[in-house]
């Protein structure tokens, strides 16, 4: 979305009625740990970093949302939705 940032984005999409409780996984150059807590406070299922290896980037998602879905399956709760 142009002229937004990742959690501007991911605000966006959380507010929208067809998507708060999609996965939504972060590929950013921020690396530092408050960028990443930023990200999962407003409801990213995951955030991954570059540079990355495109021969594990495949594994390293599914590995995510898979945890993720775990996740609302054993709590029987909705993730947040950064609301």
């Amino acid at each position: 979305m142009p002229g937004l940032d990742g959690p501007a984005t991911l605000e966006c999409l959380r507010e929208g009625v067809l998507l708060p409780s999609v996965p939504v996984v972060f590929l950013t150059a921020k690396v530092g740990a408050a960028d990443r807590e930023q990200l999962r406070s407003l409801g990213a299922a995951g955030v991954l970093t570059k540079p990355f290896d495109p021969m594990t980037l495949p594994a390293e998602l599914q590995e995510i949302l898979r945890y993720a879905n775990q996740v609302e399956k054993d709590w029987d709760v909705e993730l947040p939705s950064g609301e």
